[in-house]
C-alpha cells in the first residue's frame, strides 16, 4: 500500500471512529433568561423547560408576598443534569460516599449553586423549598422559624398548568405526622428558633414542627392574616414582648384560641388549594425570551469546576481541574477568576494575587472580578496585620456594584471601606444598600452600628445593637452584647470640645510648650487630664478553663479586632468570642485568619453561658 494510500485510510477510519470517540463527553448547553442563567447536559429544550419553571416561581413568590421586585442578592447558576450519575459526581460527601439527592443548593457569600437531577420525579419540589428559602433570604426581613419552614413546604408543592398555578397542595409526609402525633400548641410552636432542638435534632418532634409549620403558613394565606404574621413578628423581635402577649396583640386571639381556631382549620375542609393566574408570557416554554448557545466544552467545565472549588468536598478537585483548564486556554478568564477563589480561600495570597491580575485584564467588565481583588485586599490586610490599601478597595468596589447594582455583598464590603475612610455618611448609604438587597443578613446591620458607633449616633447604634440581640446567629448577637457595653461606656466617656474634637490629640498638645514645664527632679503630681492608674486590686476570672477538641466551623470578625468562632465537636457546638484576635494565643499557625473554615482545632475556653464562651486559646491542628 502506498504512503498516499495508508494516509488515506487513517483519516477514513479516524473519521468513522470520531463519534465513539467522545460519544462519553455530555454536550452541554447554556440557556440565560431574564433573571436566570442554566447550563445543562440534557439539550436545549430541558434547558429552557429549566429557566422558565425558575422564572415561574419567582414570580409566584412575588404575588404570595406582594412585592413587585424579587431580588437574588447573590448570582445564581443552575446546573442541570440530565441523569443521576451525573449528579452524584457533584453532592456532598457523606462518610466518603456521595449522599443521593434529587435536587440541591449550594450557597456561599459571592455565588449560589442549584443542581438538578432532571431524571428524578421530584427534583424540582426538592429545590424549590431551597429556594424558597433563597428568595426570603433576598426580599423578606427576618421571620420565625415556624413561617421560614412553613413557607418554604407550602412553596415547595405549587403545581404548574397551562393558565394558572395551583398553591396549596398537601406535602405527602403532612396528613402521617399531623395524624400520629397531633397538633402541638401554638405558643409552643412559635416559640421555636433556629437554635432549639426541636428545629435541629432529627425526630418525630422536628417532624411535627415541620408538618404543623407547613398548616400555620396555610392558615394564614387562606386566612388572610399575612398583616397580623408581620405585625407579630415586629411585636417579638422588634419590641421583644412575649409570644403569648405578641400573640393576643397581632392574631386578638389568647393561647387556647389560637389552638382550637388551628385546630379547627386542619378538621374542616377549609384547608383547600387555591390559584394564581400565569401572566402572559410565562405559560409558554416557546412564547419566552431566552438567549441559547451550545457551551464548548472548557467554558462547561470551568462552571463545574467553580462548582467544586465553593464545595468543601471538592475544593481540592476544583483547583487541579483549573490548572488543566488554563493549560489548554491560558486566557480563559472565568477559570483564572475562579482559581484565585480557590487561592483566596486557602490564603495563598500571592497566587490569588496573580490570577485576579490576569482575570482582571480578561474580563474588565466582570463584577466578581472587582470583587474578589478587593476581597483579597482586605484578606491581607486582615491576616497579615498589614494596611488596607482602602483607595484601591473601594475603585474595585465601585466598579463592581456598577457593574451588578444588585451584588450586596459588594455594597457590604464597600461600607466597610467607607468606614475605615472615616466618611460615615457614604458608608451608611452603602450598608443600608446591601440590606435591602439581603435584608435577612444580620451580619450587614452589625456592621451598620459599628459605623453608627464610630461616627457617634448613638440612638441609631443602639437601636439596631437591642434589635440583633435576637439575632438567629449566636455570634452576632455575642458582638451585639460587646458593642452595647462599648456604647455605654462611649456615652460616659467625657466628651471633647473645641477645635480638636473627634480627632486623637497628638502628645504636644497635652504637654505644649508655654505650659509650665515640671522639674525632673520633683515628685510627679497627678494630672486630672490625664486618665487615672490602673486599679491594684485586679479582679482574676475565677472560671474554669475548659478544653474542647473539634472543628472550627466558621469565623466572623470585626475590623475593630474582635472576632467570633463556631466549634464543633460530635458532642456540642460552642460559639466563642475573642476581644482582639491579634493578642490571641495562637498554637500550630503563624498568625490569625478571618476566612478559616471546616479546620481541625483544639481550644481552651471560659464558658460565659450554655454553648457560648470567651476563648483563652487556639490551637490548629
Amino acid at each position: 500500500m502506498s504512503r498516499l494510500a495508508r494516509l488515506f485510510s487513517l483519516a477514513l477510519l479516524l473519521a468513522l471512529c470520531a463519534p465513539f470517540l467522545h460519544a462519553g463527553e455530555p454536550e452541554w448547553t447554556e440557556v440565560r433568561s431574564p433573571h436566570f442563567q442554566v447550563i445543562t447536559d440534557a439539550g436545549a429544550n430541558k434547558g429552557r423547560d429549566v429557566a422558565l419553571r425558575f422564572e415561574q416561581m419567582r414570580h409566584v413568590f412575588g404575588a404570595l408576598l406582594l412585592k413587585d421586585k424579587v431580588n437574588i442578592p447573590v448570582p445564581l447558576l443552575i446546573i442541570a443534569f440530565r441523569n443521576s450519575k451525573e449528579m452524584r459526581q457533584h453532592v456532598p460527601l457523606w462518610k466518603g460516599k456521595p449522599v443521593s439527592l434529587a435536587g440541591l443548593f449550594q450557597g456561599s457569600e459571592d455565588r449560589n449553586f442549584i443542581l438538578l437531577d432532571l431524571s428524578s420525579p421530584n427534583a424540582f419540589e426538592v429545590v424549590f423549598h431551597e429556594y424558597a428559602h433563597l428568595l426570603l433570604n433576598g426580599n423578606f426581613p427576618r421571620m420565625p422559624a415556624w413561617f421560614d419552614e412553613g413557607f418554604a413546604e407550602y412553596y415547595s408543592t405549587i403545581k404548574v398548568s397551562q393558565k394558572e398555578f395551583e398553591v396549596g397542595d398537601v406535602p405527602e409526609y403532612v396528613p402521617y405526622v399531623l395524624r400520629e402525633r397531633g397538633l402541638m400548641p401554638v405558643a409552643d410552636l412559635f416559640a421555636v428558633t433556629h437554635d432549639t432542638a426541636t428545629y435541629n435534632e432529627s425526630g418525630d418532634r422536628r417532624s411535627n414542627f415541620y408538618a404543623q409549620s407547613w398548616l400555620m403558613v396555610h392558615y394564614v394565606f387562606d386566612k388572610k392574616k399575612l398583616a397580623e404574621t408581620a405585625e407579630y413578628c415586629k411585636l417579638t423581635m422588634t419590641d421583644k414582648l412575649p409570644v403569648v402577649d405578641a400573640m393576643r396583640r397581632a392574631f386578638k386571639l389568647d393561647p387556647k384560641q389560637f389552638d382550637r381556631e388551628l385546630n379547627s382549620f386542619y378538621r374542616s375542609a377549609s384547608v383547600v388549594k387555591w390559584t394564581i393566574p400565569m401572566p402572559p408570557g410565562l405559560e409558554n416554554v416557546n412564547t419566552y425570551g431566552y438567549q441559547i448557545r451550545k457551551l464548548p466544552l472548557l467554558d462547561a467545565q470551568t462552571e463545574i469546576a467553580d462548582l467544586h472549588v465553593h464545595s468543601r468536598d471538592y475544593i481540592d478537585r476544583g483547583v487541579t481541574e483549573l490548572e488543566n483548564i488554563l493549560q489548554q486556554d491560558p486566557n480563559n478568564g472565568r477559570a483564572r477568576r475562579s482559581l484565585g477563589y480557590a487561592y483566596l480561600y486557602r490564603q495563598d495570597f500571592p497566587k490569588a494575587a496573580e490570577q485576579f491580575s490576569q482575570a482582571a485584564q480578561l474580563l474588565p467588565n466582570d463584577p466578581r472580578v472587582h470583587y474578589y481583588a478587593a476581597s483579597l485586599i482586605q484578606h491581607r490586610g486582615g491576616t497579615l496585620g498589614g494596611d488596607f490599601n482602602a483607595a484601591a478597595m473601594r475603585d474595585h468596589l465601585l466598579k463592581s456594584v456598577e457593574l451588578d447594582p444588585e451584588y450586596a455583598d459588594a455594597w457590604n464590603l464597600l461600607g466597610f471601606v467607607y468606614r475605615m475612610d472615616q466618611k460615615y455618611p457614604q458608608a451608611v448609604d452603602a450598608m443600608l444598600k446591601a440590606i435591602k438587597l439581603s435584608p435577612r443578613e444580620d451580619h450587614y446591620r452589625l456592621n451598620l452600628a459599628y459605623i453608627y458607633l464610630d461616627a457617634r449616633s448613638y440612638d441609631d447604634a443602639g437601636a439596631l445593637l437591642n434589635y440583633l440581640k435576637t439575632s438567629s446567629d449566636s455570634s452576632v448577637v455575642a458582638q451585639a452584647e460587646q458593642s452595647l457595653a462599648r456604647l455605654e461606656q462611649m456615652k460616659a466617656a467625657p466628651a471633647r470640645t473645641g477645635r480638636f474634637e473627634e480627632r486623637s490629640r497628638p502628645a504636644t498638645y497635652d504637654n505644649p510648650k508655654w505650659q509650665k514645664q515640671p522639674d525632673d527632679n520633683a515628685a510627679a503630681q497627678p494630672n486630672s487630664d490625664q486618665e487615672p492608674p490602673p486599679p491594684t486590686d485586679i479582679k482574676i476570672d475565677q472560671r474554669p478553663i475548659l478544653w474542647l477538641k473539634g472543628k472550627l466551623s466558621a469565623v466572623s470578625c470585626d475590623p475593630a479586632g474582635s472576632a467570633t468562632l463556631t466549634v464543633t465537636s460530635q458532642k456540642k457546638t460552642v460559639r466563642l468570642t475573642t476581644p482582639n484576635y491579634k493578642k490571641l494565643v495562637l498554637i500550630g499557625a503563624d498568625a490569625f485568619s478571618c476566612t478559616w473554615s471546616n479546620v481541625p482545632v483544639a481550644v481552651n475556653y471560659r464558658e460565659s453561658s450554655p454553648g457560648a464562651g470567651d476563648l483563652v486559646s487556639l490551637e490548629i491542628q
